[in-house]
């Protein structure tokens, strides 16, 4: 459903901006469009039982359940808000630099995205294999299934890393014409490039975590990630007159300190049983083994 939408989305989008008229609005109302389409395909093959299972829409509804949904779901839905946030703040402090550099931090943003879809295939499958471990009670697979996962991420997310890296010039010119959004953005990539293996990472783990059911501390490292990205913007950039090259430093060290507080958490003491930190926010989920 999902390949159907986005196959259907450029076509709808162009229809709707150019011969309809409506511009930039018209990719929006076609995102809209196409992704109220998926969702409603996904529900009617859940719906129809091919999930594996037939579901039922007769079940009465159970504060329990909204609980275990809400425990993990919840604060999920926080950490991608605090996500956003961050690069509408930073944007917002680019901002003070002129629209060329919005510009050009723009295509250093889209890069930065590019590394959620990347990560998600990983992340995706860890959910599941971790939660089923953390099931059984078995919270040692339930590690290493995170490492084996998040090491897959890093091999997939370093070699985009690298590239930008080593090629910032090349890849900002992909997205633009203008000379001074390359520019600056080849100054943003040159610096951001190194810290995207490590939001790969996070964003791996991450997943996992959800499966385990242990939220705290990547809740942890999307607060670090937006208090150095913003905060440390400031710090490098206007209070020790570093200017866009301290932002940029910001950003890189943001996302550096997310993927690290998130594999740090990966550990015995707070992955295993009991009211270890994570327990916190995950009181309504916490798995139990059949014995």
């Amino acid at each position: 459903m999902l390949l159907l939408a986005w196959l259907g989305y450029p076509p709808l989008a162009w229809a709707l901006m150019e011969p309809a008229g409506l511009g930039l609005k018209g990719a929006g109302i076609a995102f809209a469009v196409m992704m109220t389409a998926a969702s409603i395909g996904m529900a009617a093959v859940v719906l129809a039982g091919g999930a594996g299972f037939t579901p039922t829409l007769r079940v009465k509804l159970q504060a329990t359940l909204f609980s275990r949904i809400l425990s993990v779901g919840l604060v999920a839905c926080a950490m991608a808000t605090i996500a956003n946030l961050t690069t509408i703040l930073v944007t917002a402090r680019i901002a003070a630099y002129g629209a060329t550099a919005v510009a050009a931090y723009g295509v250093s943003a889209r890069i930065e995205f590019l590394m959620v879809p990347l990560a998600f295939g990983v992340g995706s499958a860890l959910t599941a294999l971790v939660g089923r471990a953390v099931g059984g009670g078995d919270w040692v697979t339930a590690r290493r299934t995170a490492w084996a996962g998040g090491l897959m991420a890093l091999g997939v997310t370093l070699v985009v890393g690298v590239f930008v890296s080593v090629f910032p010039g090349f890849t900002a010119a992909a997205f633009s014409d203008d000379p001074a959004v390359v520019e600056i953005a080849t100054q943003a990539l040159a610096v951001i490039g190194f810290a995207l293996p490590g939001f790969g990472v996070g964003m791996a783990l991450y997943f996992a975590s959800m499966g385990a059911g242990r939220m705290l501390w990547p809740a942890v490292a999307a607060l670090s990630r937006i208090t150095l990205a913003v905060g440390g913007g400031w710090v490098l950039g206007d209070w020790l007159g570093m200017g866009l090259q301290g932002q940029f430093i910001a950003v890189a060290l943001g996302i550096s300190a997310y993927g690290i507080v998130t594999a740090l958490s990966v550990r015995p003491g707070v992955w295993s049983p009991g009211r270890d930190p994570g327990y916190l926010f995950t009181q309504g989920v916490r798995c139990h083994s059949p014995r």
